[in-house]
Order: structure tokens, then C-alpha cells, then sequence
């Protein structure tokens, strides 16, 4: 890191892209600093009216931390969220295992009972096994998470606060065991409970046909709890996936393929003035418009969707005063070639030229959005716009709009921001331009040949920051992309837990039916009959599930809004669709233990029995 001083001119009040950082004092608090800031303000526009009168300058304070999390805490939390519903799924079907197991043990446990063991004692057993389960399980998922955290990391979208604390300490090991624990009685006290009841006594008596009807109920209750819970996470990964699909086929205004940017910083003792800058970077262009399989290039001050603008108030008043009206649109400074090289589209009038960047009067480009809302049933071609662009230009200045491109979304992916004012690279003349190249096939390939280039110039700094358009899209789709993989696979596992859950219960209610199924086929039912009956069971207790789910999805996916793009978070094809999916899955859940008691052979069932 270097720090250098900024210097800053009182001269040049109007120069408003800074941010403070401030302490607070001791005991104070943000609303007593933030009365505090506003009353300095209103000084500094008494005492400075000619730069701040007429302005609608406000100073407004936030938390650091809430500047670095709140753009990531939506998606945070709906994981959060995703992955207790997860838990939940895993420790009902873990329960719904164990009563199974608690099933085939009656015996054991009857007998137990009758020689002294108490209720207490067979709870305590139950739970001891259920807790070295969990024990294991969660050593097991320490492993899991130490292998996994690298590719966590991989798919971290850009500006993640604090990414490079994400490690396993004890903070992580510490939380897994509690999970654990949580886990353990979660799956483990319904079976513990039903082991130790007078039930298990009775079935000594009763016989395994006619024991066990309260469990299965039991079992079947868990099971429609896995298909809620599933479906509601299901929905959420469903929106998420037709939201990024919005995204990713949204019309940027620009055309990313084949598009390498890079920066090209000049030496500024060397190139100390607007032409001698200007004449650089308009050999540099010259040179790579030359190099093999380079179809255009331009430049820019600040690159397309890198997450930095710069705004300009601008007013459009025939007498072009200082009334700006309350507007403002983001501007650039660009090279010619700028928009042939972007794939930016000429709507009207003409592109810049060499003239633009040498003659007195200046020119400007202008975005639809901005001749839309300015001239709605006029040619801008020809009007005048006043622009106070700060430091930039030494004083407010008119502007002949020269041409129009259509809105490109240079600063956010998700929505239409502000208006967009291009000007002429010479008006602001910066030593560190973005230089924009459009390849015909491979777009890093040029970008040896334009280092040596800018060497030979002698420009005596670097070329940096060397990436593709392509990248600086994904970058800006990383952090619903992030979410989407993550919701998605945690969908995928409820769906499997879910899956097997229902699978779990159909076989061991065709275990339990041996007998019956036996009499039944003995009785002339055929074996279609038999597997549409056990198909029924799967079927039945995921529709019971699924009204569940979708009030639990209609309360929770409110909270993806801020995540979603181009679907409502009550997106019907989504909330009709996901259901039917998993009634397909609990069916076909269903039909491999259906179909073995379809196959039963009655003599051999009646036999056992």
C-alpha cells in the first residue's frame, strides 16, 4: 500500500465524490453525530451559498459495518435460513429412521422392561445412540466442511465483506457440536419417547401384525414435514433459478464477447498536458487498430459495470443558468471508436471523432434515457445541455449533443440507474485511461502485442488491471449466482432426505402388511392392486405435505425479494410447478417398495406369519 496526501482546494467546493470516514466519540451516538453533521452543514451553505445555495446537499452518516454488509445480508440470511430448514429435514428423517429401527428393537425393549429397566433407562439409551449418532455425523461434516470450504471460497461473489476470515476455528467446531446436540435430541427424543411406552409391552402379547399403529402415524406425520419443509426450499431454489435466468439474458446495452479492457496509465511529468495525453493515447489506438484479429478499439475513463461512476448535474434550460433542476446523470470520458468497440448502439447523430478532442466548442453524447426524459417529442441532435462537472471541467459549461447510443447499464446488472452523458476524452484529459479492444476470436490474445506497443510509446507506467468484458459481467451476476448454488444444492438435499423419507416409510409399511398383503392376494386381489394401494400411501402424504409447504413458502419467500430479478416472489409458475415435481418424485419414492409387495408370494407371507 502507498498513501499519498490528497489536496484539496477550498476553490473547488463543488467537487461532492468524497466519503469521510469518522470515529464516533466516546459515548456518543449516531443520531446526536448525525444532528451534529447537519447543523455543519447548514453553515457551510450560509457561508458558502455560490457553491452550495440551491444544491440539495445533505451530509448523511451510516455504520461502517452496515456499508459493508447490507448489499450481502439479504443473501446471508436466506442461506441462514435454507440450511436450518436443511437441519430440520435431516433431523425429522433421522427420527423417522430411528422409530423404524425402535420398530424392529420391540422385543429387545419389551424384554428389557420386564426384566426392571425403567422408562427413564430406555430413554436414556434411545438418546445415548441418538447422540453418538449426531457425534459422529457432525465429525464427519468437519471433514466435509474443511474440503468444501475451497470451493465456498471459489464461488464467492466479489465484494464479499470479510471473505478471507471464512476458515474452520473454534468458533465453527464449537457451533457444529451444538448443532449436534440440537440434532440429536431433535431426532432423537420422538423415538426415545414411543421406545419406552406401554406399547412396546403390549406387542409381546399382541403379535408384530397388530403392533405399532401410533409409530407409523407418527412416521407418516415426519414424512409430510420433509415434504414441506422440501418444498418450501424447493420454491426458493426455483425463484432464484428463474430470477438469474431474468438476469442473465437482460439487455446490458453492450455487447461483452470478445472484449478485453485494460488500464493504461501515463506518466504524468512526462505527458503533463490534455494534448500531449491526447496525442499518446490517439497513437496507442492507431497501433492497436493495426494488430492482427483487432476489429476495434476505444477508450473509457471508467470502465463498464467495475462497480465506480461518476455523476454530473446537468441542466437543459435554454438559458443554461445554474438551476439544475434536480438532475443527474452518470458520465464518461471516451476515446472514438468508444461504442463500436463496446458493441454500444449509434441511435442518432454521429460517434466522436478525431475534431471532438481538438476544436473549442464541446460536444457530448447522450444516452436514449436522457433525450427521453429531456427533448421526449424532439431531435436532441443539435441541443445544448449544461454540465457542472466539478474538477473535472474549470467551470460549468454548455455542451452541443452531437449524438445518442442506447442506455448501457454501466453500473448495476439489475436496473435502468441514470441517465449517461459521454464526452470527448480531451475535456477531461485523465493520465489513466481504460483502453477497450474487440477481438475477432480469442480477446486476451492482443494484449502481449499492445504492452509492447505502450512500451515503445514510452508511456513509463504498467499497463494493469488487464480483464474481459465477459469477466466483469459474471463479477456482477457472482452474488446471485453465489446464492443460486448454494440454495440449489441444499434444495437437492432436501429433495434426496425427502426422497428417502418416503421411501423409508412406504418399505417398512410394506414389511408391516406382509400378512395382509398375503390375504388380500390369497382373496383374488391382483398384483396391481396391491402396488396402487402402497402407491396411494406415498401419494397421500405428500398432497398432505404440500398445502403446508406453500403457506410456508407464501410467508418466507417474501424475504428473497431484494434477490429476485424479473419474478415476483409469489412467481405462480414456480409455486404450481415445484409441487407437481414433488408429487412425481414421492411417487417414484414410492413405487420400488410398492412394486415388492406386489410380488409377495401369499403362501410364503401366510406361512411366516
Amino acid at each position: 500500500d502507498l498513501w499519498i496526501p490528497l489536496p484539496l482546494s477550498p476553490d473547488r467546493r463543488g467537487f461532492w465524490a468524497m466519503r469521510t470516514i469518522g470515529r464516533l466519540a466516546p459515548g456518543a451516538t449516531l443520531p446526536e453525530a448525525q444532528a451534529e453533521i447537519e447543523m455543519i452543514g447548514s453553515q457551510l451553505i450560509e457561508q458558502y451559498p455560490e457553491a452550495y445555495e440551491n444544491s440539495g446537499i445533505r451530509f448523511y452518516l451510516h455504520p461502517l459495518h452496515g456499508d459493508l454488509v447490507d448489499n450481502v445480508r439479504p443473501a446471508i440470511l436466506t442461506l441462514l435460513g435454507a440450511v436450518a430448514l436443511v437441519l430440520l429435514i435431516a433431523c425429522t428423517n433421522a427420527a423417522s429412521l430411528l422409530l423404524a429401527n425402535m420398530r424392529s428393537r420391540e422385543k429387545e425393549l419389551a424384554v428389557r422392561t420386564a426384566l426392571g429397566a425403567g422408562r427413564g433407562r430406555i430413554i436414556r439409551q434411545v438418546m445415548s445412540e441418538s447422540m453418538i449418532l449426531a457425534l459422529l455425523a457432525g465429525i464427519v461434516g468437519i471433514f466435509l466442511a474443511a474440503f468444501g470450504l475451497e470451493t465456498l471460497l471459489a464461488l464467492q461473489p466479489e465484494g464479499l465483506p470479510r471473505a478471507d476470515n471464512i476458515r474452520l476455528d473454534g468458533t465453527v467446531l464449537a457451533f457444529t457440536l451444538a448443532a449436534a446436540f440440537v440434532a440429536a435430541l431433535a431426532a432423537g427424543v420422538i423415538p426415545a419417547w414411543r421406545a419406552s411406552s406401554p406399547e412396546v409391552q403390549e406387542s409381546l402379547k399382541e403379535g408384530r401384525r397388530h403392533g405399532g399403529s401410533v409409530r407409523g402415524r407418527t412416521r407418516s406425520a415426519l414424512v409430510v414435514a420433509e415434504v414441506a419443509f422440501s418444498l418450501v426450499l424447493l420454491i426458493g431454489a426455483g425463484l432464484l433459478i428463474r430470477s438469474f435466468v431474468s438476469l442473465s439474458s437482460v439487455d446490458l446495452g453492450i455487447d461483452p464477447a470478445g472484449v478485453v479492457t485494460m488500464r493504461v496509465p501515463l506518466d504524468y511529468e512526462r505527458f503533463d498536458t490534455p494534448e500531449s495525453r491526447w496525442d499518446a493515447y490517439s497513437q496507442l489506438q492507431e497501433s492497436v487498430q493495426g494488430l492482427p484479429g483487432v476489429e476495434a478499439t476505444g477508450g473509457i475513463s471508467l470502465v463498464p459495470l467495475g462497480n465506480q461512476g461518476m455523476i454530473s448535474s446537468y441542466s437543459y434550460e435554454e438559458s443554461l443558468d445554474t438551476d439544475w433542476n434536480g438532475s443527474a446523470a452518470d458520465y464518461r470520458f471516451v476515446l472514438p471508436g468508444y461504442f463500436e468497440s463496446m458493441g454500444i448502439r449509434l441511435m442518432a447523430g454521429r460517434d466522436f471523432e478525431a475534431r471532438d478532442n481538438q476544436q473549442i466548442t464541446p460536444v457530448a453524447i447522450v444516452d436514449v434515457t436522457l433525450a427521453n426524459e429531456v427533448w421526449p417529442d424532439e431531435d436532441p441532435i443539435g441541443k445544448w445541455l449544461g454540465i457542472g462537472l466539478g474538477s473535472a471541467l474549470e467551470e460549468e459549461q454548455p455542451v452541443e449533443v452531437v449524438g445518442v447510443v442506447e442506455h448501457s447499464r454501466i453500473i448495476n446488472v439489475r436496473e435502468v440507474v441514470r441517465p449517461q452523458i459521454y464526452l470527448p476524452y480531451r475535456l477531461g484529459a485523465a493520465p489513466n485511461i481504460v483502453l477497450t479492444v474487440r477481438s475477432e476470436s480469442n480477446p486476451l490474445a492482443p494484449v502481449a502485442a499492445i504492452r509492447r506497443e505502450a512500451e515503445l510509446m514510452g508511456t513509463g507506467r504498467p499497463i494493469h488491471t488487464v480483464s474481459t468484458m465477459d469477466s466483469y459481467v459474471s463479477a456482477a451476476l457472482g452474488d446471485t449466482r453465489f446464492t443460486l448454488v448454494l440454495m440449489g444444492i441444499l434444495a437437492s438435499i432436501a429433495l434426496i432426505l425427502s426422497t428417502v423419507g418416503i421411501y423409508s416409510v412406504i418399505t417398512y409399511l410394506v414389511r408391516d402388511r406382509v400378512h395382509e398383503t398375503g390375504i388380500r392376494l390369497a382373496l383374488g386381489a391382483s398384483q396391481r392392486e396391491i402396488v396402487r394401494m402402497n402407491l396411494r400411501e406415498g401419494f397421500v402424504l405428500a398432497l398432505i405435505g404440500l398445502p403446508i409447504g406453500l403457506f410456508g413458502a407464501l410467508l418466507l419467500t417474501g424475504f428473497l425479494d431484494s434477490l429476485l430479478y424479473g419474478v415476483g416472489s409469489t412467481d405462480p409458475v414456480t409455486f404450481a410447478g415445484i409441487p407437481l415435481l414433488l408429487l412425481a418424485v414421492a411417487l417414484l419414492a414410492s413405487y420400488v417398495p410398492a412394486r415388492r409387495a406386489g410380488r409377495i408370494d401369499p403362501l410364503v407371507a401366510l406361512r411366516d406369519e
